[in-house]
């Protein structure tokens, strides 16, 4: 069983190690590695390992027959995904954020020479059964509750008759009060992902513009007049010192790819279906404005997956159309061939980001859909083939979101494909 999981040669080579480690006392310091506490703990219960600077990543070939020439090599640590554990410190006191290069050193070589890598090589492919292991005792835990806000407001009616009086103060006072707001939140909460967003007590999220600083506010106002999804609400919105902050309220729930290992194939399944509901929903909101194609309130469009990252406002499909293609010089029809161009695409309205960092679950459900800077009136397999294009080929997100969107729009999917080839759009 030993030789089937790590080949022969890995076994003989192990053998012969402990071997000499018996017959002498000198040669069981020979393996010797110093590590953090943290560390230590982590590299023990499987949830890190280490591999060859050079070698590529998720590759477990054996290096052990070179192991002379790659003493003076650079290796990496690196935590393990999914689940990556985070609080880890290496030896001079820096966080190990998933990797971490090095190279090995000793006082002495002779005596205390520098560990053999096929060793590391033997643990990271128990390292790897240890961890999921590990994932597999949290599914079987079920999903925790969450943790309790107690500066947030939990009673609807008082949060709103508060925020209806906070309004009546000027603006500038307002804002002034989310800056301060802000630093506490850093205090209390740490930073988010984006740099642009930040928590802040008593339930609420600030986000800071610099470009499209109106049409999140007004989508979100769309999205809570015409759908029952659950977005975020607009609470304040203004200007100061040449930046335009955005105020909503904050939505329970963690982010897909933080917890999509641990979910059942029928959470999946339902999550899809929700997902796609909330998809057709958001078909009901109203275009009112004089372009086909255009954020929500009529002006250019702004999408990291176009050139430039904005254009438009456009009134046909064959305009936008050319315009994917704009930055080439040339037609799309010379990259995806005029057979494979449809022209007439209904317009709807659309989130345009269903990346797995804006969709919220909570106990196993989608709670949230947040980040809507991109949202506006789109061709009706936008919302389709952006999904697609955030899951580089992830086989489980995207059969969440062929299922979310009932397998519709694989010939745009693959003329999106095309495109994807060629130099990457947008920012």
């Amino acid at each position: 069983m030993l030789e089937a999981h790590l080949s022969p040669s890995y076994v003989a080579k192990l053998r012969a190690q402990l071997s000499s480690q018996k017959e002498n006392n000198e040669a069981s310091l020979r393996n010797i590695w110093l590590l953090s506490p943290s560390v230590h703990k982590a590299f023990r219960e499987g949830h890190v390992s280490v591999r060859l600077a050079s070698q590529p990543f998720g590759d477990s070939e054996s290096k052990c027959e070179v192991d002379d020439e790659i003493q003076n090599a650079w290796y990496t640590l690196e935590t393990i995904f999914p689940d990556e554990i985070s609080g880890l410190l290496l030896g001079d006191g820096t966080a190990l954020e998933s990797m971490a290069r090095f190279k090995f050193s000793t006082p002495n070589p002779k005596t205390l020479p520098t560990p053999a890598f096929f060793l590391f090589e033997i643990h990271r492919r128990f390292a790897s059964a240890l961890h999921l292991f590990y994932i597999d005792d949290k599914v079987a835990r079920g999903w925790p509750q969450p943790p309790r806000d107690w500066l947030a407001f939990n009673i609807p009616t008082l949060r709103q008759t508060f925020y209806q009086l906070w309004l009546c103060l000027p603006l500038n006072m307002r804002l002034q009060c989310y800056l301060i707001l802000k630093e506490i939140g850093k205090w209390l909460y740490g930073t988010t992902l984006a740099l642009c967003v930040h928590r802040l007590p008593f339930g609420l999220m600030l986000k800071e513009f610099v470009r499209s600083q109106q049409n999140e506010s007004n989508s979100l106002r769309l999205v809570e007049r015409y759908t029952s999804i659950p977005a975020p609400r607009v609470v304040d919105v203004g200007e100061y010192g040449g930046t335009t902050y955005l105020v909503m309220t904050r939505l329970r729930g963690q982010m897909l790819d933080e917890v999509l290992h641990l979910m059942s194939y029928a959470e999946r399944d339902l999550l899809a279906d929700d997902l796609g509901s909330y998809a057709m929903q958001l078909r009901k909101i109203p275009n009112d404005t004089e372009f086909l194609f255009c954020n929500s309130l009529g002006g250019p469009v702004v999408d990291h997956r176009i050139p430039d990252g904005s254009g438009g406002p456009f009134n046909s499909e064959s305009d936008f159309n050319s315009y994917l293609t704009s930055h080439l010089g040339c037609l799309p029809a010379e990259v995806v061939g005029e057979e494979n161009l449809r022209q007439d695409h209904h317009s709807y309205f659309t989130h345009s980001d269903f990346h797995c960092t804006n969709l919220l679950v909570d106990c196993g459900r989608l709670s949230g859909i947040i980040d809507w800077e991109c949202a506006g009136h789109m061709s009706e397999y936008w919302d389709f083939t952006k999904a697609m294009y955030s899951a580089r080929r992830d086989p489980i997100l995207e059969s969440i979101f062929r299922r979310a969107f009932r397998h519709r729009y694989e010939p745009e999917l693959n003329v999106e494909r095309k495109l994807w080839f060629y130099p990457l759009f947008g920012v």
